[in-house]
Order: structure tokens, then C-alpha cells, then sequence
């Protein structure tokens, strides 16, 4: 649930510190040696996101490329060029329970439904979009 767990109105504009928050793909041995001695803290829970793996999930949950979104949030990483991939820390998540309260689907295959975030008592409207293989995030606003 993550595309959940920050506004935003279109693919372009995501958190995506917020979205990948709980993503990673396995660090290897040589990406673990240069870490060595950076802010990264290797005893707590930490991730990699490269540039890669980023896009394929956006491609796949959102229809749109990482070149094209904003990087809000990737300021806390540490990028690594050799790799292409973004290495940050924490030890905690941002998982959010919702509540569907209601939803719509148009002639188009548009879906918009309805939600109350349990934690903070905020109502969103996540907007899908249908294509052959599921749903793609449209938007996600807060309402008001």
C-alpha cells in the first residue's frame, strides 16, 4: 500500500521516498564494502533502490518512467554512481491501514475510491486508471 502513503496529483509529482520506503533489492558484497565508513549504518535495516528497480516499479504501478517523476526525498540517500543506485537507512516503516468508504468506476475504467487512514483519521480519493493487466496510480488527494 504503499501509493497510499502520500499525496500527490499525478505519477509525476509521487513522494518517492514515501513510495519505495519499504522496497529493496539485495545489496551485494562489494556495494556493502563501499558503504563501509559512509552515514549509512549497516547494523540497522537499510536498502538499496537503483535506479533500475525504481523504474520498473513505476513503469509497472504507475505508468511512468523515474526520469519523469520529482526525487522528493532522494535527497536522504546516498546516491552511488558506480552502482546507479540509491542507498539509505531506517528502522521503523510507514505502512498505513485504510478503510474503504466508497468507490466508483466509469465507462473509461477509471476507479476512484474512497479511504479513511485509520492512524491519522485523514479520507483520500486514489484514483486507478484500468489497462490490460490490472490498474495503474492515477493520483492520490487528500480531501477536504
Amino acid at each position: 500500500n504503499n501509493f497510499l502513503n502520500c499525496a500527490y496529483q499525478d505519477a509525476e509529482s509521487i513522494d518517492i521516498a514515501e513510495i519505495f520506503y519499504n522496497f529493496s533489492e539485495k545489496i551485494s558484497k562489494e556495494e556493502k564494502e563501499k558503504l563501509q565508513g559512509s552515514e549509512i549504518d549497516l547494523d540497522t535495516d537499510f536498502q538499496k533502490l537503483s535506479v533500475t528497480y525504481m523504474d520498473g516499479i513505476l513503469r509497472e504501478f504507475m505508468n511512468v518512467s523515474f526520469e519523469k517523476v520529482d526525487k522528493a526525498g532522494l535527497e536522504y540517500y546516498l546516491f552511488l554512481e558506480e552502482f546507479d543506485a540509491y542507498f539509505g537507512c531506517h528502522g521503523d516503516t510507514n505502512y498505513s491501514r485504510v478503510e474503504v468508504i466508497s468507490g466508483v468506476k466509469d465507462e473509461s475504467g477509471i476507479v476512484k475510491l474512497q479511504y479513511l487512514r485509520t492512524e491519522d483519521g485523514k479520507e483520500y480519493i486514489v484514483t486507478l486508471e484500468a489497462h490490460e493487466n490490472g490498474y495503474y496510480f492515477v493520483s492520490n488527494v487528500e480531501t477536504e
